[in-house]
């Protein structure tokens, strides 16, 4: 008798605890901004001697991959780091297709390309402030990204036409 007592107290208390959502106790920051889709986003831009690449993490809503390369093409909000492409390149548009990025820019990132970014250690950079920017941001899902310029691969200065790149942990700054 005093078994099934408790069994049944026992019994009660656990469909209590369960009924009432009792999962313990939470920390009030935990969810912190998710409310209004606000999130941090890691943006790469060069460091100063023009070699690596560095955070600058930034407060978005909600954000889509192109609202992210259109806040890369802006510039850091850090004045310690410098600017990866020129501001007057446009994104087209960003399909992502089997977690590759395609990303079309305007005929204005060729131009950079092939102009004043077009020295291998330039276009390295301004590659992979791109693919980092995306593919290191977990939310977006994305992990590998394609160039394109007008909806055509032109090539990326000195390394001429390259597949989907995936992210490059060696050219953050340590």
């Amino acid at each position: 008798m005093k078994f099934t007592k408790a069994f049944w107290i026992l019994t009660v208390a656990i469909v209590f605890l369960l009924l009432t959502g009792c999962t313990g106790t939470t920390d009030p920051n935990e969810n912190e901004g998710t409310e209004t889709g606000e999130i941090t986003i890691n943006l790469y831009f060069s460091d100063s001697d023009a070699q690596y690449l560095v955070a600058d993490p930034v407060q978005m809503t909600n954000p889509s991959p192109k609202d992210v390369i259109q806040q890369l093409i802006n510039g850091p909000t850090d004045e310690a780091l410098i600017r990866t492409m020129p501001e007057n390149i446009k994104v087209k548009d960003i399909n992502i297709d089997e977690r590759i990025a395609y990303v079309d820019f305007s005929k204005e990132m060729g131009e950079a390309i092939n102009g004043d970014y077009g020295t291998s250690t330039a276009s390295q950079l301004l590659l992979y402030s791109i693919v980092n920017t995306l593919t290191l941001n977990d939310q977006f899902e994305i992990d590998e990204v394609k160039i394109l310029v007008e909806g055509e691969d032109i090539g990326l200065g000195p390394f001429g036409k390259i597949g989907p790149q995936k992210p490059n942990l060696d050219i953050i700054k340590p």
